[in-house]
């Protein structure tokens, strides 16, 4: 049950996010109760989203490092695939620069789309201009990559690497002062040349060391490290989002002792299925819904996401799950 328990936070979070973004879409969006949500933050949802990671990754390749790579583009390339081709999707119908409220979203280059089939954007390109949260990304599949080393590395070394990302986070914005003393620091989706990784690091491997202490007491202690780390570099977060951010820790400290009913589970499990094609889907869609079909409500884009998450998930990456079972049976029939 435990990994139902969080699949639920991963969909909780990936709808923080959703909210996040759709108060750009909502006229009046103060007294909307949806847009609410998303005050709970973004950035603190997808630092939420990497502590879950890395403590199931340091599971999966913990448990079976065989085929560990195989397993990670099966579950996370076909759904990827379709949201870049769907993002630039717009453009052709639309036009090469959307009109919105407050802002207007020019195409991007084809070789800055070329570079997300690689998941280039945050190491030497942008992120796509119509779907900005695709620099978290980049930052989990080289998490992912690195994986099958840091598994064979102890608990000394992981925590060497954690100091090194999180006082490289902590200094950051006074590192970007001295350089650019009479510019704001930008949101940290503008960034490229690894800096989104090297400042989002600490987050995933806190999760990956947690998964290794078996301890409530020095789970504890990661969590509120990385917690002090956000009182420290309070850029993006706010003090809801570091709420946010312990929320998610606790959750991740408590899911083997939390108790659910079996349909209540199953529920937990699917919405946990859902909540990586939301992620993916969800800008695009929101600004097709604005543009194309006249959508101001949020209770209608709520129902066009969510139909577009589960058409990709039901449509994608089911059968190719099934695909991947079906081949792993065959290869190993015992």
């Amino acid at each position: 049950m435990q990994w139902k328990v969080l699949a639920g936070l991963r969909f909780f979070l990936a709808f923080i996010v959703f909210s996040y973004h759709l108060k750009d879409y909502v006229p009046d969006y103060g007294r909307d109760l949806f847009c609410q949500i998303g005050k709970l933050n973004g950035l603190a949802a997808v630092l939420g989203f990497l502590l879950v990671s890395g403590y199931s990754i340091a599971h999966s390749v913990s448990k079976e490092a065989s085929g560990f790579y195989q397993r990670r583009i099966f579950r996370i390339y076909p759904l990827y695939l379709c949201a870049v081709l769907f993002s630039v999707s717009p453009f052709l119908f639309l036009g090469e620069t959307l009109h919105l409220p407050d802002k207007e979203i020019y195409r991007s280059a084809l070789g800055t789309v070329l570079g997300h089939f690689l998941f280039l954007q945050g190491f030497v390109i942008h992120p796509l201009s119509i779907n900005l949260p695709f620099w978290t990304l980049s930052v989990e599949v080289a998490c992912y990559l690195l994986a099958p080393v840091l598994v064979k590395l102890d608990d000394f070394k992981i925590a060497g690497l954690i100091v090194t990302s999180a006082l490289f986070y902590v200094g950051f914005p006074s590192i970007y002062q001295t350089f650019y003393p009479q510019s704001p620091l930008p949101f940290y989706s503008a960034f490229s040349y690894t800096i989104p990784f090297g400042l989002f690091l600490w987050a995933w491997l806190v999760g990956f060391l947690i998964y290794r202490k078996k301890h409530l007491f020095q789970r504890t202690l990661l969590v509120g490290f990385g917690a002090a780390l956000l009182l420290l570099n309070n850029q993006f977060i706010g003090k809801v989002g570091i709420l946010t951010y312990l929320f998610s820790g606790i959750i991740l400290m408590g899911s083997p002792y939390i108790p659910l009913p079996k349909f209540l589970g199953n529920l937990l499990n699917y919405l946990g299925n859902l909540s990586y094609p939301l992620y993916l889907f969800h800008v695009p869609t929101l600004v097709i819904a604005y543009l194309a079909l006249g959508i101001r409500n949020s209770f209608s884009f709520i129902l066009i996401s969510f139909a577009v998450s589960m058409l990709f998930y039901h449509g994608v990456d089911v059968p190719f799950r099934f695909a991947k079972k079906k081949n792993s049976t065959a290869q190993n029939p015992a």
